[in-house]
Formats: structure tokens, sequence, C-alpha cells
């Protein structure tokens, strides 16, 4: 009995391994999802008749399907929304859009806060590949701002007419937005359909059975 009780823990147990999950495949957050709040940050939207838009690189950890990207805003002014796209990178720079993330709930006035955005088709993101977390805000004459990492730096890019495809301006050795980007393991790592798993399960109480029966004969 106590042998065929350890092998209905391990197929729990294997199951439960095998079960979704969602991976942080690149972050420059400090710990506990810390950012910079002394330095202000980047405008995203309109300010001064022009409508900016920033585009930050960013190389997946790990090959996932993208669930959701998290940011460090606060509102300036107006009540808009913003949309936060991924793009591939084209010689570089931002290219063509690969997904659009949409806002869940407000960003907060005059207080800088995690701020959380689900994908619409979910695409697949390649481990080490160049891909850009671009932000732009949706709602008019809306500003928003984009706090900054601890630490990283590099080449982003922006431009000035609300644009999310550009063209783009090349601003290097620039702090980035602070942000995450997130998903679940996909290809050979990817959590196996519920059939697989059944019959994984099946599988392994089918064992246990055939043990308890030899023990009680």
């Amino acid at each position: 009995m106590r042998f065929a009780s350890s092998l209905a823990i391990l197929a729990i147990l294997t199951t439960s391994t095998l079960a979704a999950h969602g991976d942080t495949v690149y972050s420059n957050f400090g710990p506990g999802q810390t950012y910079d709040t002394s330095l202000g940050g980047y405008d995203i939207g309109t300010v001064l008749s022009i409508s900016q838009v920033i585009a930050i690189p960013f190389m997946p950890a790990e090959t996932v399907r993208l669930t959701n990207a998290v940011l460090a805003l606060q509102q300036i002014d107006g009540h808009g929304s913003m949309k936060v796209y991924i793009e591939s990178s084209s010689a570089g720079a931002p290219g063509s859009v690969l997904d659009t993330l949409n806002q869940v709930g407000s960003i907060k006035p005059f207080s800088p806060s995690l701020v959380d955005f689900t994908c619409s088709s979910c695409s697949v993101l390649d481990a080490g590949t160049t891909y850009f977390l671009v932000a732009q805000q949706s709602g008019g004459t809306s500003l928003s701002e984009w706090q900054l990492a601890l630490s990283d730096k590099g080449t982003i890019y922006d431009n000035a007419i609300g644009s999310r495809t550009g063209p783009w301006n090349e601003d290097p050795n620039s702090a980035f937005g602070a942000f995450e980007v997130n998903g679940t393991a996909y290809g050979t790592y990817a959590t196996p359909e519920p059939s697989s798993l059944i019959l994984l399960g099946t599988g392994i109480f089918g064992v246990a059975g055939m043990a308890r029966r030899n023990l009680l004969s």
C-alpha cells in the first residue's frame, strides 16, 4: 500500500510540474520590481504639439508564448489609455508589429505604479532574439510618464508623430524605461496538452494498481 501511495503522489507531482506556468523572460526592474523615481521618466503622449512614442529593445531569456508586459508608469495629463506593442527588429531598429498589448486597469495620476498590459494574439517570442517594446499613448491629448530602470542603458528609439512604426530617431546610451515581459514556455519545454497529461496520469496510476496487487498476492 505504501508503494502504491508513493506512485500516486508521484503522479500528482509530475502533472503539477508540467502544468502551465508564466515566466519572466526579460526584466530590468530591481529586486521586488523596483525602479527609479528620482529623475522622472520618458513622456509618452502629447506635449508641446508633439506626440512621443518610445521603443526599447529586449531579448527573451527563453522561448515563450507571450502573456503580458508590466510597465512602471504615472499619468501626467488627461485620462487616456496606453497601448504597448511588441515589434520585430529590422536592421537594429523597431520593425513590424507582432503583437498588441492592452492596458489592464488605470494609470495613477502623479503616482508611479506598475501597470499590466495583456497580449492580443499572444505571439511566440524566441530566446536570444531582439524585439522592441513600444509604448504609445492612445487617448487624445493625454500624457503619461514612463519611469526609468535603475541601471539598464542602451540604444532606444523614439518619434514625435505618435507612430508605432516610425520613422524612428536613434538615441544611443539612453536609460531604459522600466518594464518586464512574461510568457509561458513554448516548444521543447512547453506544457503538454490535457490529453497527454491524462494519459501520463492514467499510466502511472495503472502501474500503482499493479504494484498494489503484487503486494497483496
